[in-house]
């Protein structure tokens, strides 16, 4: 049953108090999120980086709520809305009924789209006091105008199914995230 594979993969965490808790919660929404975008042609287009990649494909010690991507090449007319299907329904095999909001900001290159869901904390039974009623928030990021200069690789992960990705390299992705929080262009 699809809330014992979320289970076990929250049991794995060990967590001790209600924001590690929440936390653990937050990177397997990401990660079932992250598996609804590979059950389309995102990843042929886009590229997973940032600090959430970082921890979650290469294991680094740091967590972010976000999950940040940047296309491949420029696309101005990038939206998120063909892709929420898919990710709907990846959820909805989880019993996750997220609620959407589309933050689009026309003639912007960053594209934001909020997941907000508490059903997940309901399903489960927590150890800790988590409020039921508490949603539990991801936001989406992709840079529809990319620096120059970024490599990518697939990489493959094993929650909630084996899935594979496709991530900005290690490399690339230390060397643009300063210039991105800068907003400045590689060329």
């Amino acid at each position: 049953m699809t809330i014992d594979i979320i289970r076990s993969r929250l049991n794995s965490y060990n967590v001790e108090n209600v924001e590690a808790e929440e936390s653990a919660l937050k990177e397997i929404l990401q990660e079932i999120i992250l598996y609804g975008l590979s059950t389309t042609d995102f990843f042929k287009k886009a590229m997973f980086q940032g600090g959430t990649a970082l921890r979650i494909l290469y294991g680094l010690p740091r967590f972010s709520e976000d999950l940040d991507f940047l296309l491949k090449n420029p696309e101005k007319n990038f939206h998120w809305q063909i892709y929420m299907e898919s990710i709907f329904k990846v959820c909805e095999q989880f019993g996750i009924i997220p609620e959407v909001m589309d933050k689009k900001q026309v003639e912007k290159n960053i594209q934001k789209i909020f997941f907000k869901d508490n059903s997940l904390g309901k399903m489960l039974q927590l150890s800790f006091t988590h409020s039921p009623h508490k949603k539990l928030t991801i936001k989406l990021e992709i840079d529809t105008n990319p620096p120059l200069g970024s490599n990518a690789e697939i990489k493959f992960l094993d929650f909630p199914i084996a899935f594979s990705v496709i991530a900005q390299d290690l490399p690339s992705n230390f060397a643009i995230m300063p210039q991105l929080r800068k907003g400045k262009r590689l060329v």
